[in-house]
């Protein structure tokens, strides 16, 4: 996993750092003249592309979205970096924004053996590669270093009752897959985690979204269908890069935009606001 942590200190360049690994990959694949046409259009906001480099692309939005989370970099500047192969100003923003590894587990080490022991009590299987569009990494790594830098974090059907407050340590985590368990609160410090873009939490027993949603700047897709929702913040229409949320079939049997909604009218007039900037919610 850490190999191009030795490529990059063989180059001189700073060691293990958060970001660096989806610069590099970024930066190869915009030396692709085809791809990186698609990738402006698509930034730009006209998402029609070839199938045969569709994957590629996302890739691509991916990455940047990645990047653009780690240092609040401006997508235009990702594409004229792109565009002139003049890396110099994202290099100098990554350096600025991050923390040499090593640093980071001197100060953040108990949290991540709490979260070892958390996934050996659980007998959570140890991370490995997995086939999904979302998520190509499934289970939870043991090694002190892969858990600081974990970017998915994918446990589904694990019989799971709670997830850890140390979450919030893993500032690169992305994506959270905890379909099928039976979860009852989502802590309000994962929605602290500046990098988070995607939490799938289907099937669990979720019964309320915390104030703190509102603090996920980079939050895209929200899937808390068939769980037990009773109370939304509404504080979710401070998320401006949601582009989905779903909440259908929730088990107290009552549909959440019917008029015996358990949710309160501010958490509605949320939720339509939401609607009204095109982001698909599905009750």
């Amino acid at each position: 996993m850490f190999g191009w942590f030795k490529k990059r200190s063989q180059d001189n360049t700073p060691g293990p750092q958060i970001g660096w690994a989806e610069y590099i990959q970024l930066k190869e694949l915009s030396q692709k003249p085809s791809l990186l046409e698609h990738f402006s259009s698509v930034s730009a906001g006209i998402p029609q592309v070839p199938f045969h480099v569709k994957n590629d692309i996302q890739k691509m939005v991916n990455l940047a979205q990645s990047l653009i989370s780690y240092t609040g970099i401006d997508i235009r500047e990702i594409i004229e970096c792109a565009d002139s192969n003049e890396w110099s100003s994202i290099e100098n923003k990554l350096g600025q924004a991050n923390v040499p590894l090593n640093t980071l587990l001197q100060g953040s080490r108990p949290a991540l053996e709490r979260l070892r022991t958390w996934a050996d009590e659980n007998n959570l299987p140890p991370l490995s590669k997995f086939d999904s569009q979302a998520y190509q990494m499934t289970g939870f790594p043991r090694d002190i270093g892969e858990i600081l830098t974990l970017r998915q974090l994918h446990i589904p059907n694990a019989g799971l009752t709670s997830l850890p407050v140390e979450l919030h340590f893993l500032r690169a985590l992305e994506s959270i897959c905890v379909d099928g368990n039976k979860i009852k609160v989502l802590p309000s410090e994962l929605f602290g985690l500046f990098s988070l873009q995607r939490i799938d939490a289907e099937g669990n027993e979720i019964e309320s979204i915390p104030d703190a949603i509102g603090q996920t700047r980079h939050l895209q897709s929200l899937d808390l269908d068939g769980n037990n929702l009773k109370s939304i913040s509404p504080e979710i229409s401070l998320c401006r890069s949601l582009k989905r949320v779903y909440f259908r079939q929730q088990q107290h049997g009552v549909s959440l935009d019917h008029r015996d909604t358990p949710l309160s009218d501010d958490t509605m007039e949320a939720l339509a606001t939401l609607e009204s900037r095109g982001v698909d919610v599905r009750y």
